[in-house]
C-alpha cells in the first residue's frame, strides 16, 4: 500500500512500524510475507544464524541464557547414553547413585561389580553391607528395568531380555526426557524475556522486540536439537 507523501515508514525484520501523520491511521495495513516471533526459519527448515546488536547483548545475557539452554542439552544426551539403552553392562552400574544420610553417593564407590557371564551383574557390598537395601533400591529406580535381588551382602542383576516391550517402553522414556529438556528450554526463554521487558524503560519497544525475537530464534535453535537426539535415539531403540 502506498501512504500520502506526508507518510513515513520503517521497515524492521518481522513487522512494519507506521508514524501517524495529521492525527489519522492508515486504514488498511497489508502485512508482509515474513517470519513470525514465534518462528523464525531460514529456507530448507533449518534455524537462521542468530545476530545479536550491542545494545541486545547489554539488556539481555544472551550467553547465560545459551548456557543454560546448552546445559540442559547436555542433560538430555547423557540420559540417551546412559539411561536409555537396550544393552546393560557394567558401565551402567557406574551411574547409579543412591543415597545415604541424605547424599547421594555413587554406588561404585561403595561396592565391587562383576559379570560373570552375560545374562548376569553382581553388586558386592560387603564393604558396607548397612547399604544393601538403599542400593538395590537405587538399582530399581535407575530407569534401566532392573529386577535385582539380594543374596546376604551380594545383589545379583539379571541383564533383561531386549524385547518388543522393552524397545517401547525405552521410546516413550527417551520422549518423556525431551519434552522435560523442552520444558525446561521454554522456562529459560521465558526468564529472558521477562528480563528484557523489565528493562523496557531504558530501552525502545523496537529493542525489546528483538530481543524476544533473538530468544525465539536460540530456544527454536536447541529445541530442533532435542527434535534430532529423538529422533535418533528412537531410531537406534527401534532397530533390530
Amino acid at each position: 500500500h502506498v501512504f500520502g507523501a506526508m507518510s513515513r515508514v520503517f521497515v524492521i525484520p518481522c513487522r512494519v512500524v507506521l508514524l501517524r501523520v495529521a492525527g489519522r491511521w492508515p486504514a488498511r495495513i497489508t502485512p508482509l510475507p515474513c517470519c513470525t516471533l514465534q518462528r523464525c526459519y531460514a529456507k530448507k527448515g533449518k534455524p537462521v544464524a542468530l545476530s545479536i546488536g550491542e545494545e541486545e547483548r547489554r539488556t539481555v545475557d544472551f550467553d547465560g541464557l545459551s548456557s543454560s539452554m546448552e546445559a540442559a542439552v547436555k542433560a538430555l544426551k547423557w540420559e540417551y547414553a546412559n539411561t536409555i539403552v537396550t544393552r546393560i553392562t557394567l558401565a551402567t552400574l557406574e551411574h547409579v547413585t543412591l543415597e545415604m544420610e541424605g547424599k547421594a553417593v555413587p554406588l561404585r564407590q561403595l561396592a565391587q561389580f562383576g559379570m560373570p557371564n552375560q545374562q548376569m551383574l553382581v553388586v558386592n557390598m560387603a564393604s558396607h553391607p548397612q547399604a544393601v537395601e538403599a542400593a538395590v533400591k537405587a538399582l530399581q529406580d535407575s530407569n534401566n528395568h532392573l529386577n535385582p535381588t539380594t543374596e546376604k551382602s551380594v545383589i545379583k542383576v539379571p541383564v533383561p531380555k531386549v524385547t518388543k516391550e522393552l524397545r517401547e517402553s525405552l521410546v516413550k522414556q527417551a520422549k518423556a526426557y525431551a519434552e522435560k529438556t523442552k520444558v525446561s528450554l521454554r522456562k529459560v526463554r521465558q526468564k529472558g524475556i521477562t528480563e528484557a521487558r523489565k528493562s523496557k524503560k531504558q530501552v525502545s519497544e523496537d529493542t525489546i522486540y528483538r530481543i524476544e525475537k533473538h530468544i525465539q530464534q536460540l530456544t527454536d535453535l536447541h529445541t530442533k536439537t532435542v527434535d534430532d537426539l529423538l529422533k535418533g535415539k528412537s531410531a537406534e531403540l527401534t532397530k533390530s
